[in-house]
């Protein structure tokens, strides 16, 4: 567990970063695949989201996640580049990889390799496809999968 320091900057960096609940809700939600009033349910005030938040980050091992997730909604953020700097081993600066959010492979990912070529075919070929389809059937993690495991050089989602 980190220090309590630690945690009150980390708390202070993400208020900054994300001065409204609904900003926060999506990095959440993106990155860490959490739903943010599910953790801090509403009408709490900003502050108690974020403690709520926190707690629950630190609980379940995912303050990396959470500040990887928080950099990618907020990069330009000076706070939470000041708390990646103060605090290296948390979330190391981005590499340039395909996809920036935290990974959380399935083994519910199944059955999709004739997809997944034809998607790799087409992007090779310099075309630029677009994945549509009702909410929930699972084009996100179709292309989280992808872009972790086949992305090409230079392409980024």
């Amino acid at each position: 567990m980190p220090a309590p320091d630690r945690l009150s900057r980390f708390a202070a960096a993400l208020l900054a970063a994300f001065p409204a609940r609904a900003d926060l809700a999506r990095a959440v939600g993106f990155g860490l695949n959490q739903n943010l009033n599910a953790l801090a349910p509403e009408p709490a005030d900003l502050a108690t989201t974020v403690f709520a938040l926190r707690q629950w980050a630190a609980a379940h091992d995912q303050l990396a996640d959470l500040l990887t997730a928080a950099l990618a909604a907020n990069p330009d953020s000076p706070p939470l580049q000041a708390l990646r700097e103060q605090w290296p081993a948390l979330a190391p600066a981005p590499t340039g990889g395909p996809f920036c959010g935290p990974y959380h492979p399935t083994p519910l990912f199944v059955g999709r390799d004739a997809e997944l070529a034809r998607l790799h075919a087409l992007l090779a070929a310099g075309a630029l496809p677009a994945l549509t389809g009702t909410g929930g059937l699972g084009k996100g993690r179709y292309l989280r999968y992808y872009t972790n495991n086949f992305f090409l050089p230079g392409w980024w989602v």
